[in-house]
């Protein structure tokens, strides 16, 4: 946490600045290809949406709680700043999303800037490939094209770890205690992970940094006091804990993540750790030390807790990163079996990520495009229409119809859907497979009209549903378009 500002060149500005700014562009153009609109995208995005609407911070894509009922489904704060961003940008789905792309490109560049002011990456090099491998890599692409909240936990830890570096302790301090504030508001997840930081820095430093560790622990407290104080005021405090209890237990004991590569940063990590061992290295109190223990220590307490899903791959991911381009030996090595095994990994690494997502885009782009989706629902949904849909429509309908509800509005026995709710929609946008479950649960008698959006046969090379779950990939990898309009007769 000491400053140590290394001299840093015109050209790895330049090219950093390049890097990020085709980051940009390449995933504002691929934005509606990958991936199709899913369940959790919307679940985050509808509460900001209502709210920029003039509905208030209210949703009717959340379990647990009625449509009319200030929102406490999770942490408040990314669907608060995308109400702010749609006031920007408009209601579209690549408004929606690019707001997770502009605060990855906005983190990546804190954090590179991070490395320079610690001093923790001396090479240029090795500080340039730190960032091809931020933007690159599976979960962190996976986190900033799903349209989750888990880019703005990952920019308020880019801004810690810059704030650490502020030479003036009780300046220092003071930011840090300001940044942790934040966190309860953003990611429940993120408490957890400030807490394995934490009490890392305590195991790896000793008292030196335990006014940073302190005021980070005052800012946590301070900040689930606010969360608390909001949720209280709304009446909606037990709410937002029995959905925390939910999600916590959902999958629990099965919810490990596979993926791809974290797993690979894992072996690259552990395979330099022995082979400094080997050489006769005994000191782990390193930066390559301090990232190795939190990228094993931090998935196994978030395993215990409940479970460590993808969508948090990146709090292991960017400490395992880190550590290993921090390493002081990593532009001297002599022994070539060593350079070339650690780069096939990187080059894994970056490849299993970000460019096979966009390869899979490619491969399917005229079956992603929302456009489709768009005409299918101007073609069948009115103004005044009630519109019961899958949360691949949702955009679509959300423009056009009066009132929209989710399918994960109704996922668990519900009471806050009414009968008169279920009574006053019109028409259904969903998956073939499910009208009868759907049907069922809220009643009517409803008939196909014929308009669909059937999903393509072909598979993208060897990528079937059943290898996908295998490698541990995301479902989000290869699912297409599956819809088709019901109406009440």
């Amino acid at each position: 946490m000491h400053p140590h500002v290394t001299n840093i060149s015109r050209k790895e500005t330049l090219v950093v600045i390049a890097l990020v700014a085709l980051y940009l562009v390449v995933n504002l153009a691929t934005s509606s290809r990958f991936p199709a609109v899913w369940d959790d995208e919307v679940m985050f995005a509808d509460p900001g949406v209502n709210l920029y609407l003039g509905h208030g911070f209210t949703s009717s894509a959340w379990f647990f709680q009625p449509r009319d009922e200030f929102w406490a489904g999770n942490t408040p704060l990314y669907s608060v700043l995308l109400s702010v961003w749609l006031r920007l940008f408009g209601f579209s789905l690549e408004s929606v999303r690019s707001l997770g792309y502009v605060l990855m490109a906005a983190s990546t560049l804190t954090l590179w800037w991070s490395t320079i002011r610690h001093g923790l990456i001396a090479s240029a090099r090795a500080r340039v490939l730190f960032v091809v491998v931020l933007l690159l890599e599976y979960g962190c692409a996976f986190m900033y094209r799903t349209g989750r909240y888990d880019t703005l936990g990952l920019f308020l830890v880019a801004l810690a770890a810059l704030a650490a570096s502020i030479g003036h302790p009780a300046v220092r301090c003071f930011c840090l205690g300001g940044i942790a504030l934040l966190v309860p508001l953003t990611m429940v997840a993120l408490c957890v992970y400030a807490a394995v930081i934490g009490t890392l820095l305590l195991l790896f430093g000793g008292r030196t940094f335990w006014k940073e560790v302190a005021s980070i622990v005052i800012g946590l407290a301070a900040g689930t006091a606010l969360l608390y104080g909001i949720y209280r005021s709304q009446g909606v405090w037990d709410d937002f804990t029995r959905t925390a209890e939910h999600l916590r237990t959902m999958g629990m004991g099965r919810g490990f993540s596979k993926e791809p590569g974290l797993f690979l940063l894992l072996v690259t990590c552990m395979l330099l750790a022995i082979r400094g061992y080997s050489a006769g290295e005994r000191n782990w109190r390193t930066p390559f030390g301090f990232g190795l223990a939190v990228g094993v220590l931090f998935p196994v307490v978030m395993y215990i807790l409940g479970r460590f899903p993808t969508y948090n791959a990146w709090m292991a991911v960017i400490p395992l990163v880190l550590g290993l381009f921090s390493r002081p030996d990593l532009d001297t090595w002599s022994d070539q079996t060593t350079r070339i095994l650690i780069g096939t990994l990187l080059m894994l690494v970056c490849l299993s990520g970000l460019p096979l997502q966009l390869a899979v885009a490619v491969f399917f782009w005229k079956e992603r495009d929302y456009a489709r989706v768009e005409e299918l629902v101007d073609r069948n949904v009115g103004a005044t229409d009630w519109v019961f849909c899958d949360a691949q429509a949702y955009y679509a309908a959300k423009r056009r119809a009066a009132t929209v509800f989710t399918s994960s509005y109704h996922r668990h026995e519900d009471p806050q859907f009414s009968p008169e709710e279920k009574e006053r929609i019109t028409v259904l946008i969903i998956p073939p497979k499910v009208l009868e479950s759907t049907t069922r649960r809220l009643g009517g008698v409803w008939t196909s009209n014929g308009d669909r959006i059937a999903p393509p046969r072909k598979e993208f090379l060897f990528f079937s549903k059943r290898l996908t779950r295998q490698l541990g990939l995301a479902r989000q990898l290869i699912n297409n378009y599956n819809i088709q309009v019901y109406i009440r007769k």
